[in-house]
């Protein structure tokens, strides 16, 4: 759905007096430009709300964060989707899984395609805060050799994951993208395997590594490579494949 401003969305949910449950999902509107509106801008709502779904898109997900971090009672989030971006959003989603982690149980963490990406990841996410996560997706890694962002994005996948903190992590799903067979080996899989031999990694029923393929790739060889970097995880390993 598309409004004019954000200000409309705030006036259509205050239009229910009575709302306690609220699914989000690809709202916009024009960006305010990341600057704080002042605190009376975010009215409360009367009841705290429950979330079963937030996805949200860039720049518009700062506005729907801060809006959530000003109601008088922190909402629970079940399944939260968002875009890392720039320093702003990501500053602004950290700071919303901060206060809502332990409600969150589904968690998917995409990076877009943009060069200011590399210079705002370690800004983006803290998994410690979900001690009930059940399942996190760590999606669009782009793993093309010839571009700088994979050098940036992929030394952090093993980092991300060594930061889940649930012992009730039961399916992680790595979306990779990749343009050549080359690509797989821009990624420290032996870390990411040792990474997930830990104990408190003992509930992983599914680990499902999707590639995104570009080109006419011999997929059957390349799930052969990621078998074999994930000997340890054979019994629950997925490897699909797709076109981007």
């Amino acid at each position: 759905m598309e409004f004019d401003k954000f200000s409309d969305f705030l006036r259509l949910v205050r239009a229910f007096p009575s709302l306690d449950t609220l699914s989000l999902s690809d709202l916009q509107w024009r960006p305010t430009g990341l600057v704080a509106n002042p605190p009376q801008f975010y009215q409360p709502l009367r009841r705290p709300l429950h979330l079963p779904l937030l996805n949200l898109r860039t720049e518009h997900g700062v506005d729907v964060a801060r809006w959530l971090l000003k109601q008088s009672t922190i909402p629970t989030i079940h399944a939260f989707y968002f875009e890392t971006h720039k320093y702003e959003v990501n500053h602004a989603m950290k700071k919303l899984i901060e206060e809502t982690g332990d409600t969150i149980n589904d968690l998917r963490f995409s990076l877009t395609f943009v060069n200011s990406v590399e210079d705002n990841l370690h800004h983006s996410i803290d998994l410690g805060h979900c001690i009930n996560l059940r399942k996190l997706q760590l999606h669009n890694i782009i793993l093309i050799p010839n571009l700088a962002i994979t050098h940036a994005i992929a030394p952090w996948v093993p980092v991300m994951l060594s930061q889940a903190n649930s012992k009730n992590l039961e399916e992680i799903v790595l979306t990779l993208l990749v343009n050549e067979q080359a690509g797989l080996e821009c990624i420290d899989w032996k870390k990411i395997s040792l990474v997930l031999q830990e104990p408190r990694f003992n509930a992983l029923r599914i680990l499902r590594t999707h590639i995104k393929q570009g080109g006419n790739l011999d997929v059957v060889k390349m799930e052969d490579i990621i078998r074999k970097k994930l000997q340890a995880q054979q019994d629950i390993l997925l490897v699909e494949f797709s076109e981007f």
